[in-house]
């Protein structure tokens, strides 16, 4: 009998899991690696000589100022919303260097019709939201009404070069950044989780050792016990329909560790049936790489997004 429920309380913990292993499988799976650092045609809109004027430039820009600016162009960002995608994309590549953010993405989904551009927070002073979008409307917009997608990308990374060359005391200092490196902001998530999971443990503790105190028999599940269960579906769900977020999975493990303490397998003896601890061998990394002398220098995203 006891083997049989802890069979039954371990398909209960693992199914979920795998789940959620198998999802973020898939959703990493989605971003293509570069195989240019400034000019990434998977969509073939492009001629070649376009590519390489694109290179050209922002080889330049690179040299002249250190950001970096990344021009892509992919099929389809499903099943991921173009927002979405832009960023991801921009923390798989690892876009900017490490030190100042200084990373920028122009990307352009071809069944989507749509443009997106990514900042690093190191960009975002000169390059906000709003310019952006002013300088789509003016530089982009108009070519691509008139079917030609890819002379407006052309003339709107020219245009964001320019702006970037004009403010290069401000980016090769790094003074428009002020944020912390992507390892000091993973530390700083870590804490946070780290802090949330020992306070959901105490808080957690506490309620079923008064509940030990009280009758034995079985009782119907609590409202809150209700909404954690329909929370955590409806965060998976939205894990699939977004696609991979460190956010949605962090949530995720909150909430199955609260099924976990308030959906109890029925006959288990109590609390202590979980100190055996979860355990965690898998972790999220994200490979930007480089090619033989440079790749890109390691930036997050954070500073800024718009899109056309």
């Amino acid at each position: 009998m006891g083997k049989a429920i802890n069979n039954s309380a371990a398909k209960k913990i693992l199914f979920p899991l795998i789940i959620l292993f198998f999802l973020v499988t898939i959703s990493a799976q989605e971003l293509p690696n570069f195989q240019d650092k400034y000019a990434n045609d998977f969509a073939h809109l492009f001629t070649d000589n376009e590519v390489q004027q694109l290179r050209t430039l922002l080889y330049e820009v690179e040299q002249n100022t250190t950001a970096e600016v990344v021009v892509v162009t992919i099929n389809t960002t499903s099943p991921l919303a173009p927002s979405q995608y832009r960023t991801e994309l921009f923390n798989y590549w690892k876009i900017g260097k490490e030190d100042k953010d200084n990373g920028l993405l122009i990307l352009y989904a071809l069944s989507e019709n749509r443009i997106e551009v990514e900042t690093g927070y190191g960009l975002e002073g000169i390059l906000p939201d709003s310019k952006l979008g002013r300088m789509l409307d003016e530089f982009y917009v108009p070519y691509r009404d008139q079917g030609n997608v890819t002379l407006g990308i052309i003339l709107f990374t020219q245009e964001v070069s320019k702006v970037i060359e004009q403010n290069k005391d401000e980016v090769i200092s790094g003074q428009e950044g002020g944020n912390l490196d992507s390892s000091d902001s993973w530390v700083i998530y870590f804490v946070i989780f780290v802090i949330i999971i020992l306070t959901l443990f105490a808080v957690l503790g506490k309620l079923r050792s008064k509940q030990a105190k009280k009758k034995p028999e079985k009782k119907e599940r609590s409202i809150f016990a209700k909404i954690v269960n329909i929370a955590f579906w409806i965060t998976l769900v939205l894990f699939v329909v977004i696609g991979f977020n460190i956010f949605l999975i962090i949530l995720l493990i909150i909430l199955f560790i609260l099924k976990a303490f308030l959906f109890p397998v029925s006959g288990a003896a109590g609390p202590h049936h979980w100190n055996r601890g979860f355990g965690s061998g898998s972790s999220f990394s994200s490979g930007g790489g480089g090619f033989g002398g440079g790749g890109f220098g390691g930036g997050m995203s954070g500073g800024g997004g718009v899109g056309r």
